[in-house]
C-alpha cells in the first residue's frame, strides 16, 4: 500500500524554517583556534566577556557554518574565521543576548546576528535596495 501525503506550499516550508531556526543565533568573527574545538565553551566565554552576559544560557547546540577556505587579504594571515551558530535552548536567552549587542558596538572584530532561512535573507536585501 502507498501513502500519498499532500503537497506543502512552499510559505508553508519558509514558515517551518523560520520557527526551527527561532532560537538560534549567529556569532560572527571569531577566531578559529583549532579544527575539533569545542564550540559551546567558547561561545559561552564569549558572552560572559565581551556582552558581560552574567545569567545562566543554555546553549543546546554550537557548531561552525562553512567549511574551512583558504585565508582572503582581510585577514591576519589566520585563515578566515568561520561563524558560530548557537541553537539556544530557550527564547528569552536569544533575546538576553540581542538586547546586550550595543556591546559590541565600535568594535570591527564581532557581531551577531539572527538566523533566518535564504528566502528571507533575500526578501530583506530586496526590501533594502528598495528604500534606497
Amino acid at each position: 500500500m502507498v501513502i500519498t501525503l499532500p503537497l506543502l506550499d512552499p510559505t508553508d516550508i519558509v514558515d517551518l524554517k523560520c520557527r526551527s531556526t527561532r532560537d538560534n543565533i549567529i556569532i560572527h568573527r571569531t577566531a578559529q583556534e583549532s579544527p575539533k574545538e569545542d564550540c559551546t565553551s567558547l561561545a559561552l566565554t564569549f558572552l560572559q566577556t565581551k556582552l558581560e552576559i552574567k545569567d545562566k544560557i543554555t546553549i543546546d547546540r554550537a557548531h561552525r557554518l562553512r567549511r574551512i577556505r583558504a585565508p582572503s587579504e582581510h585577514d591576519k594571515g589566520n585563515g578566515r574565521s568561520r561563524p558560530i551558530i548557537l541553537k539556544l535552548h530557550q527564547f528569552q536567552d536569544k533575546i538576553t543576548i540581542l538586547s546586550k549587542v550595543g556591546k559590541l558596538k565600535g568594535t570591527v572584530s564581532f557581531f551577531i546576528s539572527e538566523q533566518f532561512p535564504p528566502q528571507i535573507v533575500k526578501k530583506n536585501k530586496n526590501k533594502n535596495r528598495d528604500r534606497e
